[in-house]
């Protein structure tokens, strides 16, 4: 009837323990990235996790630069620059705080509000496609939706709605200094792409 995540593996998610190391939270939010299109919101209710993430391998970068500057190190920089060598890093030297286990906990109640999308037919007439979009200062999201039947005498909001697509993502440099009209455009402008 459409697709929707297994119950059995939003459940191993929504059972994991908190996360201690680096590898831990970026293994956790990288298997939840492919479940995105189901989860509304996913990019803002995530952001913090991301952003402590990101922290914890640019603090190994930095401990690695500045071994190579004082000791030469140059071959034991390189090899350590390679693809997940920030695992063992502990988040709580990087400021893993109540915020960021907040955060852990909002993403997997995302599970149980992650939407069933349905399948979408270009070639049947009797559906109207819906798009919703909204942003804040730091994020936006957008969701596209179908309607079988539409019925002109009801709002919108009581039509029967079948989700089709969701996507959500994070204002960054300049674009945070973007006026109302601008965010709010933005997601609109990036579901139509």
């Amino acid at each position: 009837t459409g697709v929707t995540l297994q119950a059995r593996e939003a459940e191993k998610f929504k059972s994991m323990a908190t996360p201690v190391l680096a590898g831990e939270l970026g293994e956790f939010l990288h298997c939840l990235s492919w479940m995105r299109t189901c989860l509304l919101r996913f990019q803002e209710v995530s952001a913090p996790l991301w952003e402590v993430f990101t922290k914890a391998k640019a603090t190994l970068y930095g401990i690695l630069d500045e071994a190579k500057d004082k000791a030469g190190c140059r071959k034991a920089h390189a090899k350590a620059q390679r693809k997940r060598h920030y695992e063992s890093i502990h988040l709580a030297s990087v400021g893993w705080g109540s915020e960021h286990q907040a955060a852990f906990e909002r993403v997997k109640d995302l599970m149980d509000q992650a939407m069933e999308l349905a399948h979408w037919d270009p070639n049947d007439p009797e559906y109207t496609m819906c798009l919703f979009t909204d942003a804040s200062q730091r994020h936006y999201a957008a969701l596209l939706t179908q309607v079988k039947n539409w019925d002109p005498t009801k709002p919108v909001y009581e039509q029967q709605h079948e989700p089709l697509k969701t996507f959500s993502g994070e204002f960054k440099n300049a674009q945070v200094k973007w006026s109302t009209i601008e965010k709010e455009s933005y997601p609109l402008i990036e579901a139509l792409s």
